[in-house]
């Protein structure tokens, strides 16, 4: 768990991954770069490639 409130404006790092991400998609002329934890967060949210459901343990 981290925290993802800070007083720097330029802190992208505390974003969640699934926000930065769709910030991102909205807006590619702003685009921000994303951590490794940032991507792993995103991709915890998409669906499963061969049952269609949101990731948890041993949906498959």
């Amino acid at each position: 768990m981290r925290s993802n409130v800070t007083h720097r404006q330029t802190a992208w790092d505390l974003v969640p991954g699934e926000v930065l991400k769709e910030f991102n998609d909205q807006y590619p002329y702003l685009k921000k770069n994303m951590t490794t934890e940032q991507w792993d967060e995103h991709l915890f949210y998409q669906p499963c490639s061969r049952c269609g459901s949101k990731w948890k343990a041993k949906c498959c």
